[in-house]
């Protein structure tokens, strides 16, 4: 902005670097989830990264900037025939809940859920992970559709411009 005011360009590097840090993360390979159980899931095969912000070994979003951050995670088992209960939350430093979200509905052979939530990093080593709980009517393991193309298990976020 220039001569009094008057917005002569815009340039998109700086609207690019204000929603800096983001990342876009996809789980390719099946994961056994524990009938009953708080299970952290593994998005392991990132799709978009801007600066590392996303560790593949431990599935932790460390913006490393401090911000509002919008965080949304998704996941369809592959087995959903069965299941009577999904719930999905995003934690902050393995402690505290920044969202939940549960699915209890009466379409059982298909129980997938989702979250989001807007989160404050308010010091550089903050970090989100996203833990799933299933319930299955034969007390079955849970396990991800993780089918060749699918894009229904991700796990993304990115810093909120202006906030």
């Amino acid at each position: 902005v220039s001569d009094a005011g008057t917005l002569k360009r815009m340039d998109y590097s700086y609207i690019k670097a204000a929603s800096t840090p983001h990342f876009y993360a996809q789980m390719h390979s099946a994961q056994t989830i524990s009938d009953a159980a708080w299970t952290t899931l593994s998005y392991e095969a990132e799709v978009l990264d801007s600066g590392s912000v996303y560790n593949t070994s431990t599935y932790r979003f460390t913006p490393g900037v401090i911000g509002w951050y919008y965080i949304y995670a998704n996941l369809s088992p592959s087995n959903g025939s069965g299941m009577n209960y999904g719930a999905m939350k995003i934690r902050k430093n393995g402690s505290s809940d920044v969202a939940g979200r549960l699915h209890n509905g009466t379409e059982k052979s298909y129980l997938g859920c989702s979250v989001a939530g807007i989160a404050e990093v308010d010091d550089v080593s903050d970090y989100f992970h996203i833990e799933y709980y299933g319930e299955s009517e034969d007390d079955s393991n849970i396990v991800p559709d993780t089918s060749s193309g699918s894009k229904r298990c991700n796990f993304f976020g990115w810093k909120i411009i202006g906030a």
